[in-house]
């Protein structure tokens, strides 16, 4: 019996010569991966990370994978195929992604966000600060959010995930702007958060930040090999 899926494409690689397998974060199912046949050659062009879509899949009980029958995109990006930095950031975004999601548990309320996000995010021209106020909104969904401790913090506490102006004892932490943009990009309303003005070596230090502290709580975490060419066409 066929079923329908709206999925998020987290990756695909080959299969045959014109077979994929894809992982996808469905609202459904979790994260769970799909034999696509024949889906070098059908709707290959929409197999783009991120892209929001809907499946027609069936699954033998034979086999952990599930097949797709049928494909289509349930929003068309209208700006992130064709923008080199937009297009970057969502490969970077799919890479961390599929590192963080790996349950096959129904996570309804992160599908939401992401699949909000994503479109926003297609309409969104500043992108500066996007990168670090999305990856710290998603700690919210990933259940690892950052804390204030204080209104001025100066350190990050990596272990206990505090911001705080007490030098942490015996834990690894860290201390530079990043501890004050963290603390403001969490406080403020997203649209103030996105108009900070943090400056580009700062800005790839934050991000850098951040990314040390998910090795830190999200377990199995590996920065995205992405995250080079990406400082290379973003910051």
């Amino acid at each position: 019996m066929n079923t329908v899926v709206n999925g998020i494409l987290l990756k695909r690689i080959s299969f045959s010569e014109t077979s994929l397998i894809v992982t996808l974060f469905t609202r459904q199912h979790g994260t769970k991966a799909y034999l696509f046949p024949g889906g070098k050659k059908k709707n290959a062009n929409i197999l783009q990370p991120l892209a929001l879509l809907e499946l027609e899949t069936f699954q033998r009980p034979d086999s952990e994978l599930g097949k797709i029958a049928k494909i289509s995109s349930e929003y068309v990006y209208q700006t992130i195929p064709f923008h080199p930095i937009k297009s970057g950031i969502a490969f970077f975004f799919a890479e961390l992604l599929a590192s963080c999601l790996k349950s096959e548990d129904q996570d309804s309320q992160s599908f939401e966000f992401l699949s909000q996000e994503m479109e926003y995010f297609d309409q969104l021209d500043q992108l500066g600060n996007y990168p670090a106020w999305f990856l710290l909104e998603f700690t919210h969904y990933i259940g690892c959010t950052p804390h204030s401790a204080d209104d001025t913090p100066h350190y990050l506490d990596l272990i206990d995930g505090t911001l705080t102006n007490a030098k942490p004892f015996n834990h690894a932490y860290i201390k530079n702007s990043s501890v004050n943009w963290m603390h403001q990009l969490l406080a403020l309303p997203k649209a103030e958060g996105l108009t900070l003005p943090i400056s580009k070596p700062e800005r790839k230090q934050l991000l850098r930040d951040i990314l040390t502290y998910y090795t830190h709580h999200v377990d199995g975490f590996k920065t995205p090999k992405s995250l080079e060419v990406l400082e290379t066409i973003w910051t």
